[in-house]
């Protein structure tokens, strides 16, 4: 080889060419000028392909490149090229372009400033991957284990529910008895978010014993250096009356939960049903203050029904919550109406709740076993009230409101 033809071949460009067309990534070099416009002198094959143009665009790129990205990423770009200039350290960025050819890919990308000008310029120079491939890996591999952790979740809840039914046909007498010891469980799960209002409900009564006690404490002592005057029969007058007072309270709040938990009979039983929504409306009380909701209940007194208290206060309980979480964090109005009346020897409870109501498949699904629209939902609450309603030869029904908002109903015969 002539020495001529071996420096025209090994020409330190064409080398650089050459080697800049083996690599995996698009490379460029570019000028940008005081109104941020790009003006691109190089770019190697693998650049041209990412971008989806031909080396007789690039002269013209610098102008078009911004729209390949969303409004945001050319502002975030624009910015860490900004603060890149000011420190000469590269800046690196990975996001989505859509090119000419409405190719949509993922790319990662990285620029340097130089020290050198060209027509008073700064020359940047960088690199940039297609890793589009890399992205659909990614979903596709978080894809099959989402779908490998609901066949596994299936097939648990399914191994659950062949124990279940199982059990179910060993006696028929035992259905009672499941339905019961799931209402316990269920109510204990609703009872999650009313935890920390019971807490306070209980505190409240405690504190004031406390200070009561104190008082009683501080009266003895006097009374002990100054005898027995009408001023301190007053003063133990005041502690007596507000330590019963504070018990009673207290007493109310444990009556109240030990109601909510009671497992009932084996056999059914005649109830006060009236008292019972009565008595899940004082617990839920506190929470419906804290969110702000405007609640409203209109209850017949003494309707008394046959069945299992247990598990219909599961029912009503989790009808109640159902419509809190509807509207709790609602941005519009925030408002519950609950009813209890009695027509032609039949009870009607009725919950209305001003939040988005319930959308179309919702209403198809909604009595599913493991069917949620709660991000932390079980799927189990309606399925189980409408399992305890219909064992008491009740109906329960969901709908949405002409003027907006869920409603469910339940209708049960009444005890005559």
């Amino acid at each position: 080889m002539s020495s001529k033809l071996a420096q025209e071949v090994f020409n330190p460009s064409e080398v650089f060419a050459r080697l800049a067309d083996t690599v995996p990534c698009g490379l460029y070099e570019y000028t940008l000028t005081l109104e941020n416009e790009g003006h691109f002198h190089y770019m190697n094959t693998r650049g041209f392909e990412i971008f989806d143009i031909s080396s007789n665009e690039l002269s013209d790129f610098g102008k078009n490149i911004w729209g390949l990205f969303d409004a945001e990423d050319a502002n975030t770009i624009a910015q860490l090229s900004e603060k890149s200039n000011l420190t000469g350290v590269p800046f690196f960025f990975e996001g989505r372009i859509t090119t000419q050819l409405n190719n949509t890919k993922w790319i990662r990308m990285s620029s340097h400033p130089s020290t050198t000008f060209y027509n008073g310029c700064l020359i940047w120079s960088g690199y940039i991957l297609d890793i589009s491939h890399e992205k659909r890996l990614v979903k596709e591999n978080i894809e099959k284990n989402l779908e490998l952790s609901l066949a596994i979740e299936k097939v648990i809840r399914y191994e659950e529910l062949e124990k279940l039914n199982t059990q179910l046909h060993e006696a028929l007498e035992e259905k009672n008895l499941l339905l019961r010891t799931m209402a316990a469980y269920a109510k204990a799960n609703e009872m999650g978010s009313l935890i920390g209002s019971l807490v306070h409900e209980i505190n409240n009564p405690l504190g004031a014993i406390n200070i009561n006690t104190q008082s009683l404490e501080f009266e003895i002592d006097s009374i002990q250096k100054s005898g027995l005057t009408p001023s301190s029969m007053n003063s133990l007058k005041d502690i007596s009356q507000g330590l019963i007072r504070s018990n009673r309270s207290l007493s109310k709040v444990i009556a109240n939960l030990r109601n909510l938990f009671i497992m009932g009979r084996l056999e059914f039983e005649v109830f006060d049903f009236s008292q019972m929504v009565e008595n899940i409306c004082e617990l839920v009380a506190r929470e419906i203050r804290a969110s702000e909701i405007e609640f409203c209940k209109q209850i017949k007194e003494k309707i008394h029904i046959y069945g299992d208290q247990g598990q219909l206060q599961m029912v009503v309980l989790n009808s109640i919550n159902n419509a809190i979480d509807a509207v709790k964090n609602h941005k519009g109005l925030k408002k519950i109406n609950l009813s209890l009346t009695e027509e032609d020897g039949r009870l009607c409870f009725e919950i209305q709740d001003s939040g988005v109501g319930f959308q179309q498949d919702s209403l198809q699904k909604a009595f599913e076993l493991f069917h949620t629209t709660k991000a932390n939902g079980m799927g189990i609450g309606l399925w189980l009230s409408r399992s305890i309603v219909e064992n008491h030869n009740g109906t329960i029904t969901l709908s949405n409101a002409p003027n907006g908002g869920a409603v469910v109903r339940i209708e049960m015969s009444v005890n005559q």
